[in-house]
């Protein structure tokens, strides 16, 4: 435990460290702010947005509310968007428009999950592979056990969705870089690594507790990143919302979740997937004296993922795969959710969400495993 507490010090009291933190809590406090008044300046105070139209008639949605839904639709509709087109609109006006609009959301859905049914149903008639019949069966199976949709009021949390897919696996992947880089090649260049060499605690505790201090770290990092932002979305827009289901953010997601239960995954999924990346640099740290090779380095291949990512079908499917099943898309989470993607394993459809856990976490068990390999070969030199 002492020794652990040892390298967990070393990580956090480095100047790039605490450097590179303040200049991402600066930057995602800004750009959450920033992000958050572009709502306020279209709809106004969101609380009061709330309490106005939402406040009490959340949920299942009453015919009566549905007709005066269409009738303002069909009054104002038109006359709405060609203002809106010009910046004409005021803030009440842009305020019933979004609520009337949200009104008749769930007819929609429920209507466009009914026809997914159908097509899928109509498609095991005609499938072509056993494969094929049980992926659509699997598909048909998780949208009838979708929560019902309603009238929920989620404007104040859509922001919080999308962060990850932007700046945030941006600022989480530099943070990672500066923090564990450095932790085996400091050793290295300064020599200190052979006074460890020699001690009686040089040889598996010393990698032990570097892998324990990197995984706090990494969890910190997603943490941090994530609460700041939150934070001052909370702070400006309020938290209403957390019990809608995840259909009305992403209308084709196949999971049965409430925009809180995804808030709650998207966090646990960007700690894992960063301590799953800081176990990556930890091993190219194990083998290098410069602290610039595992920065530049796993730093290369976490951007030029993101890169083909951002390309799309310009690249070739092997490249869109290998970008699929990376650690920025893992960090971005979005993509592991917002749609049905399953892959043929043994016959088996298997979630892209669950395939790419069950990879990340047999590949960090062999980066564990080789910087174990690498430090003891070391000692026996």
């Amino acid at each position: 435990m002492e020794l652990f507490r040892h390298e967990l010090y070393k990580v956090f009291c480095r100047k790039t460290v605490w450097i590179g933190l303040l200049f991402v809590i600066i930057l995602v406090c800004f750009s959450s702010y920033m992000q958050a008044s572009q709502l306020t300046n279209t709809y106004g105070n969101m609380r009061e947005y709330y309490n106005n139209l939402y406040k009490g008639k959340e949920g299942s949605v009453s015919d009566s509310l549905k007709q005066a839904a269409k009738s303002w639709i069909e009054k104002n509709g038109e006359n709405y968007q060609a203002k809106f087109i010009t910046n004409q609109t005021s803030v009440q006006e842009n305020r019933e428009y979004g609520f009337y609009s949200q009104v008749l959301n769930p007819d929609y859905l429920t209507k466009n999950t009914q026809d997914e049914i159908a097509k899928l149903k109509n498609d095991t008639k005609t499938a072509n592979s056993s494969y094929n019949v049980s992926k659509d069966n699997s598909q048909i199976k998780i949208l009838q056990n979708l929560q019902a949709p309603g009238l929920y009021f989620t404007l104040s949390l859509l922001n919080d969705l999308d962060f990850p897919e932007g700046l945030g696996f941006v600022v989480m992947g530099i943070l990672v870089l500066l923090g564990i880089s450095p932790v085996f090649s400091d050793e290295y260049s300064s020599n200190a690594d052979s006074l460890i060499l020699s001690s009686k605690k040089g040889r598996r505790s010393v990698v032990t507790a570097k892998i324990l201090s990197t995984t706090v770290y990494c969890v910190f990092v997603a943490a941090i990143v994530l609460l700041m932002y939150s934070s001052v979305q909370a702070a400006v827009l309020g938290i209403q919302g957390l019990n809608a289901p995840l259909q009305l953010g992403f209308i084709n997601s196949p999971y049965s979740l409430t925009f809180g239960g995804y808030l709650a995954l998207q966090g646990s999924l960007c700690a894992v997937a960063c301590v799953f990346f800081g176990m990556l640099v930890l091993l190219v740290s194990s083998v290098s004296s410069n602290v610039l090779i595992p920065f530049f380095i796993c730093g290369f291949l976490f951007a030029s993922t993101a890169f083909i990512k951002s390309i799309g079908t310009a690249v070739p499917q092997a490249l869109i795969t290998f970008s699929d099943f990376s650690y920025t898309e893992l960090m971005r989470v979005k993509g592991l959710v917002e749609s049905f993607k399953a892959y043929d394993i043994l016959g088996h459809p298997v979630l892209y969400l669950n395939l790419i856990l069950i990879s990340y976490f047999m590949i960090t068990a062999v980066l564990i495993f080789l910087t174990y390999r690498i430090f003891h070969c070391r000692q026996v030199k």
